[in-house]
C-alpha cells in the first residue's frame, strides 16, 4: 500500500510537546538554522508579504476618510505607463482599479453592472495570491451580484439566495481591469468601472489592528519583510496543511504572539536572517526566466497563474515578477527574454521582428507588451506605445502572417500599427490572450521566436 501521508488524530503514537522546540546553545549552529529558517520563510511568504504592503498603503497612504479605507474601489489610475509603480508587469490595455474587501465583520456583496460586450474581469486575491475571477467569461456581460464570506460565514450568505463566492481569507484583494478600447477610449472604460461597487452593511473593522509597513523596504529589508509577514499570519491565518512548517518561524520572530519569548530576542538574529533573506531573494530573481515552460523558440509559457497549491518558490517568482496575474483560462500569456538563438533581447544590439504565422486564437483581445528588463517597468517613448495588438488595429497581412518589429530606432510615431519603440538596453516581452480559445489552452498554437531584423530580412520573414 503507498501510505504517504496520516492524520495524527487517527494513531495513538502522536502527542504534543508541551515546551517549544530546541534552539542552539552554539552560536555558529544556531547561526545557520536562523539563516535557513529566514531563506524558508521567504520564500513561503513572499507573496502574502507584497499583497501585503499594497494593502497597508491601500488602508494608511491614500487620500481618503476613515470610512474609504476598506471595501471600496479606487478608480484613481488612468492606464499604466512608466511611472505606473504599484506592481511590477502591467497590462496596458485595460484600467486597473484596486479594492480591498473584508468580510471579518460579515459578508459582502461585489455588484457587476450590465456591460454588454465589454471587457472586464474582477480579480479576487487571497492573501496568499490564489486566484478565482468575476468576468465575461464566468458570467456573462452581467448584470450579477455575488456574495463574498469566509467558510464560516457561508450558511449565512446562501441564505440570501444570490450567488456566492467563499472565500479562503477574510482580506481580500480585488483587482478590477476594464479593457480600453480604440473607439470607447479611457472615458468610457472609466464611467464603465464605476459602477462596479463593493456593498456591506457591516460597520468597518477597527483600522488599527492593520499594521502599517513601508512598501519601500519589504524586498530589501528583513526586519520590515518580518513584520509584514506576522501581520498577515496574524490577520488571514495559514492554511491549515502548512501550519506545522510556519510554525517553525516563530524561532526568528515570524508569527510569534507579543507576549511570546523566542530566540528572535537576541540582537544577532536579524542580521543573520538578513543573510537567508538576501539568499532567497537573490535566488527569486535569478528564477524569473523559469516561469513557464519553455516553447523551444525563447518564448515560455506561464503556467498556473493564481493556482500555485503547495509550488511555494514557484509562487514567490511569480509574484515578484508581477502582482496580480489573471489566471491562463482568463488570460494565457508567453514571456521571451532572449532572441531565437538564445541571446538575450537588447536595444543596443539593434531593431528584432516578431512573425506570428496566424494572430493568436482568441474571444476577446490580445498584446504584446514590452518592459525594462531590469525593473519590470513600462519602457517610456517618446511616442507612448506600450503595447502592440488586436486592439490597436494590429491585423494579419495578406499571407495570414502578423508582423511586429521592435526597433529601438524609432524615435519618431510610426503610423505603422505593428511597430513597438524599444529601449537600447535589455528588455522583455510579454504576449497576453484575453480569452484564449481551446487551441492555446491546449498549446496547439504558440507565438513565432524573436529574431534580429536583419535574419527576418535575410530569410524572408
Amino acid at each position: 500500500m503507498d501510505r504517504r501521508s496520516y492524520d495524527f488524530a487517527d494513531v495513538s503514537q502522536y502527542q504534543e510537546s508541551a515546551s517549544p522546540d530546541l534552539f542552539p546553545d552554539d552560536r555558529h549552529q544556531a547561526e545557520k538554522l536562523v539563516e535557513h529558517l529566514a531563506f524558508d520563510a521567504t520564500v513561503w511568504g513572499l507573496t502574502a508579504v507584497l499583497q501585503y504592503a499594497q494593502f497597508s498603503d491601500f488602508v494608511w497612504k491614500r487620500p481618503a476618510g476613515d470610512d474609504e479605507r476598506l471595501n471600496v474601489f479606487d478608480h484613481r489610475r488612468g492606464l499604466a505607463g512608466p511611472d505606473f509603480a504599484e506592481f511590477r508587469v502591467p497590462n496596458v490595455d485595460t484600467l486597473y482599479s484596486n479594492g480591498w474587501i473584508s468580510v471579518e465583520q460579515g459578508p459582502v456583496e461585489l455588484e457587476v453592472p450590465a456591460v454588454g460586450d465589454s471587457y472586464y474581469t474582477v480579480n479576487l486575491f487571497d492573501a496568499h495570491g490564489n486566484a478565482s475571477n468575476i468576468s465575461n467569461r464566468t458570467h456573462g456581460g452581467g448584470p450579477v451580484t455575488m456574495v463574498l464570506c469566509t467558510s464560516e460565514q457561508a450558511a449565512e450568505a446562501r441564505g440570501t439566495g444570490k450567488d456566492v463566492m467563499v472565500v479562503a481569507t477574510p482580506v481580500v484583494w480585488a483587482l478590477l481591469r476594464v479593457q480600453v478600447t480604440a473607439t470607447g477610449g479611457t472615458g468610457e472604460a472609466d464611467a464603465m468601472r464605476k459602477r462596479f461597487r463593493i456593498r456591506t452593511p457591516h460597520p468597518q473593522a477597527s483600522l488599527q489592528r492593520y499594521t502599517e509597513v513601508d512598501s519601500s523596504l519589504v524586498e530589501s529589508r528583513w526586519t520590515e519583510f518580518a513584520t509584514a509577514l506576522t501581520a498577515v499570519i496574524g490577520l488571514c491565518g495559514v492554511p491549515a496543511r502548512e501550519e506545522v512548517m510556519v510554525a517553525r518561524y516563530r524561532a526568528i520572530g515570524i508569527g510569534a504572539g507579543p507576549g511570546e519569548v523566542s530566540p528572535s530576542g537576541c540582537d544577532w538574529v536579524p542580521d543573520v536572517a538578513q543573510r537567508g533573506f538576501d539568499s532567497a531573494m537573490d535566488m527569486i530573481r535569478a528564477s524569473r526566466s523559469q516561469l513557464g515552460e519553455p516553447l523551444g523558440s525563447g518564448w515560455t509559457r506561464v503556467r498556473d497563474k493564481g493556482r500555485h497549491g503547495t509550488n511555494f518558490l514557484a509562487r514567490a517568482v511569480m509574484n515578484n515578477v508581477g502582482l496580480g496575474a489573471n489566471v491562463v483560462e482568463e488570460n494565457t500569456s508567453f514571456n521571451t527574454y532572449v532572441s531565437s538563438n538564445g541571446v538575450p533581447l537588447d536595444g543596443s544590439n539593434g531593431a528584432y521582428c516578431l512573425v506570428m504565422d496566424t494572430a493568436p486564437p482568441v474571444d476577446y483581445f490580445w498584446s504584446v507588451t514590452l518592459y525594462l528588463a531590469d525593473s519590470g517597468r513600462v519602457y517610456g517613448n517618446p511616442w507612448d506605445r506600450y503595447s502592440v495588438g488586436s486592439a490597436s488595429g494590429l491585423t494579419p497581412d495578406g499571407s495570414g502572417r502578423v508582423r511586429i518589429r521592435i526597433d529601438p530606432g524609432a524615435a519618431e510615431r510610426d503610423p505603422n500599427p505593428g511597430v513597438l519603440p524599444a529601449p537600447r538596453s535589455p528588455f522583455f516581452l510579454v504576449l497576453r490572450t484575453y480569452g484564449p480559445t481551446e487551441e492555446l489552452l491546449e498549446g496547439r498554437w504558440s507565438p513565432g521566436p524573436v529574431d534580429t531584423l536583419e535574419h527576418c530580412e535575410e530569410t524572408g520573414r
